[in-house]
Protein backbone atom coordinates (compact mmCIF):
# COMPACT_ATOMS: atom_id res chain seq x y z
CA UNK A 1 0.00 0.00 0.00
CA UNK A 2 1.34 3.19 -0.83
CA UNK A 3 3.52 2.38 -3.91
CA UNK A 4 3.99 4.54 -6.34
CA UNK A 5 3.30 2.77 -9.81
CA UNK A 6 2.67 5.13 -12.07
CA UNK A 7 4.56 8.89 -12.36
CA UNK A 8 3.68 11.26 -15.65
CA UNK A 9 4.24 14.66 -15.67
CA UNK A 10 0.92 16.96 -15.94
CA UNK A 11 2.78 18.43 -19.13
CA UNK A 12 2.54 15.33 -20.78
CA UNK A 13 -0.79 14.57 -20.81
CA UNK A 14 -3.40 16.24 -23.52
CA UNK A 15 -5.51 18.28 -22.13
CA UNK A 16 -6.81 22.30 -23.76
CA UNK A 17 -4.84 23.92 -20.95
CA UNK A 18 -2.93 27.77 -21.91
CA UNK A 19 0.68 27.97 -21.25
CA UNK A 20 1.78 29.22 -18.43
CA UNK A 21 -1.40 27.60 -16.73
CA UNK A 22 -1.73 25.32 -13.85
CA UNK A 23 -3.26 23.12 -16.37
CA UNK A 24 0.15 23.70 -19.21
CA UNK A 25 0.62 21.03 -21.52
CA UNK A 26 3.74 20.53 -24.09
CA UNK A 27 3.17 23.01 -26.52
CA UNK A 28 2.17 21.92 -30.18
CA UNK A 29 1.81 23.21 -33.40
CA UNK A 30 -1.59 21.34 -34.43
CA UNK A 31 -2.86 23.28 -31.07
CA UNK A 32 -3.21 27.38 -31.66
CA UNK A 33 -4.05 29.39 -29.01
CA UNK A 34 -6.52 30.96 -31.39
CA UNK A 35 -8.05 27.69 -31.60
CA UNK A 36 -8.34 26.65 -28.44
CA UNK A 37 -9.38 30.24 -27.22
CA UNK A 38 -12.10 29.71 -29.99
CA UNK A 39 -13.19 26.74 -28.21
CA UNK A 40 -13.57 27.88 -24.54
CA UNK A 41 -16.56 30.10 -25.74
CA UNK A 42 -18.07 27.18 -25.95
CA UNK A 43 -17.71 26.24 -22.74
CA UNK A 44 -17.69 22.22 -23.32
CA UNK A 45 -14.23 20.87 -22.13
CA UNK A 46 -14.63 17.46 -23.31
CA UNK A 47 -15.68 18.91 -26.70
CA UNK A 48 -12.71 20.98 -26.78
CA UNK A 49 -10.42 17.98 -25.48
CA UNK A 50 -11.74 15.89 -27.88
CA UNK A 51 -10.88 18.54 -30.96
CA UNK A 52 -7.51 18.67 -29.72
CA UNK A 53 -6.90 15.03 -30.48
CA UNK A 54 -8.23 15.21 -32.94
CA UNK A 55 -6.44 17.88 -34.10
CA UNK A 56 -2.77 16.22 -32.78
CA UNK A 57 -3.67 12.94 -34.46
CA UNK A 58 -4.05 14.92 -37.98
CA UNK A 59 -0.24 16.51 -37.67
CA UNK A 60 0.99 12.78 -37.70
CA UNK A 61 4.56 12.69 -36.28
CA UNK A 62 4.25 16.62 -36.01
CA UNK A 63 2.71 15.78 -32.63
CA UNK A 64 4.50 15.53 -29.51
CA UNK A 65 1.58 12.64 -28.61
CA UNK A 66 2.19 11.10 -31.79
CA UNK A 67 3.53 8.29 -30.42
CA UNK A 68 0.68 7.62 -27.97
CA UNK A 69 -1.91 8.60 -30.48
CA UNK A 70 -1.20 5.27 -32.39
CA UNK A 71 -1.79 3.04 -29.13
CA UNK A 72 -5.40 4.56 -29.25
CA UNK A 73 -8.03 2.18 -30.78
CA UNK A 74 -8.71 3.03 -34.34
CA UNK A 75 -12.17 2.44 -34.19
CA UNK A 76 -14.64 1.00 -31.25
CA UNK A 77 -17.06 -1.62 -31.29
CA UNK A 78 -19.97 0.77 -29.93
CA UNK A 79 -23.60 1.36 -31.76
CA UNK A 80 -22.32 4.57 -32.25
CA UNK A 81 -19.65 2.86 -35.05
CA UNK A 82 -21.89 -0.09 -36.08
CA UNK A 83 -23.90 -0.50 -39.58
CA UNK A 84 -27.20 0.73 -40.49
CA UNK A 85 -28.35 -3.16 -39.60
CA UNK A 86 -26.32 -4.07 -36.69
CA UNK A 87 -27.97 -1.00 -34.89
CA UNK A 88 -31.56 -2.12 -36.81
CA UNK A 89 -30.87 -4.95 -33.43
CA UNK A 90 -31.56 -2.32 -30.96
CA UNK A 91 -34.61 -1.03 -32.21
CA UNK A 92 -37.10 -0.19 -29.52
CA UNK A 93 -34.57 -0.67 -27.18
CA UNK A 94 -32.95 1.81 -24.19
CA UNK A 95 -29.76 1.42 -25.66
CA UNK A 96 -31.23 2.10 -29.18
CA UNK A 97 -32.48 5.30 -28.05
CA UNK A 98 -29.62 6.03 -26.15
CA UNK A 99 -27.34 6.07 -29.62
CA UNK A 100 -30.04 7.85 -31.65
CA UNK A 101 -29.92 10.37 -29.24
CA UNK A 102 -25.91 10.71 -29.12
CA UNK A 103 -26.05 10.43 -32.69
CA UNK A 104 -27.83 13.82 -33.13
CA UNK A 105 -26.09 15.34 -30.49
CA UNK A 106 -22.15 14.83 -32.21
CA UNK A 107 -23.93 15.91 -35.69
CA UNK A 108 -25.33 19.07 -33.93
CA UNK A 109 -21.86 19.64 -32.33
CA UNK A 110 -20.25 19.05 -35.51
CA UNK A 111 -22.25 20.98 -37.41
CA UNK A 112 -22.03 24.06 -34.92
CA UNK A 113 -18.54 23.87 -34.76
CA UNK A 114 -17.74 23.84 -38.51
CA UNK A 115 -19.96 26.90 -38.06
CA UNK A 116 -17.63 28.29 -35.75
CA UNK A 117 -14.82 27.56 -37.64
CA UNK A 118 -15.70 29.24 -40.64
CA UNK A 119 -15.49 32.67 -39.34
CA UNK A 120 -12.65 31.72 -37.12
CA UNK A 121 -9.04 32.59 -37.59
CA UNK A 122 -6.68 30.95 -40.43
CA UNK A 123 -4.60 29.48 -37.76
CA UNK A 124 -7.61 28.03 -35.96
CA UNK A 125 -9.16 26.70 -39.54
CA UNK A 126 -5.67 25.03 -40.25
CA UNK A 127 -5.75 22.65 -37.42
CA UNK A 128 -8.51 21.43 -38.39
CA UNK A 129 -8.91 21.43 -42.00
CA UNK A 130 -10.24 18.31 -43.41
CA UNK A 131 -10.98 17.02 -40.63
CA UNK A 132 -14.81 14.96 -40.41
CA UNK A 133 -17.39 14.34 -38.16
CA UNK A 134 -16.56 10.95 -37.72
CA UNK A 135 -13.05 11.92 -36.72
CA UNK A 136 -15.02 13.87 -34.07
CA UNK A 137 -17.06 11.14 -32.71
CA UNK A 138 -13.30 8.82 -32.78
CA UNK A 139 -12.11 11.83 -30.34
CA UNK A 140 -15.01 12.06 -28.14
CA UNK A 141 -15.48 8.38 -28.17
CA UNK A 142 -11.71 8.18 -26.67
CA UNK A 143 -12.69 11.27 -24.19
CA UNK A 144 -15.62 9.41 -23.19
CA UNK A 145 -13.89 5.88 -22.23
CA UNK A 146 -9.99 7.33 -21.60
CA UNK A 147 -9.97 10.65 -19.99
CA UNK A 148 -10.14 11.76 -16.64
CA UNK A 149 -11.14 14.01 -14.07
CA UNK A 150 -8.48 15.59 -12.15
CA UNK A 151 -8.26 18.85 -9.63
CA UNK A 152 -4.95 20.57 -9.64
CA UNK A 153 -3.43 22.55 -6.86
CA UNK A 154 -5.15 25.76 -7.06
CA UNK A 155 -8.76 23.53 -7.19
CA UNK A 156 -8.85 23.93 -10.85
CA UNK A 157 -10.89 21.14 -11.94
CA UNK A 158 -9.46 19.97 -15.57
CA UNK A 159 -10.08 16.54 -18.15
CA UNK A 160 -7.28 14.98 -19.50
CA UNK A 161 -5.87 12.49 -21.52
CA UNK A 162 -3.05 10.82 -19.43
CA UNK A 163 -0.88 8.49 -21.94
CA UNK A 164 -0.32 4.91 -19.92
CA UNK A 165 -2.89 5.50 -17.16
CA UNK A 166 -5.60 5.62 -19.89
CA UNK A 167 -4.43 1.69 -20.58
CA UNK A 168 -5.57 0.79 -17.00
CA UNK A 169 -9.02 0.52 -17.38
CA UNK A 170 -8.99 -1.42 -20.49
Amino acid sequence: AGDELLRVPLRWCLSVGRAGSADAVAPSPAWPDALRDLLSARDDENEALALRLVAERRAGDASPWAAWIRTLPATFDTPLFWSADERAWLAGTHAGALTAMLERRLASDWEALEDLLADADPAARAALARATRDDYAWAMSVVWSRAFGLTLGAGAYVVKLVPMLDLLNH
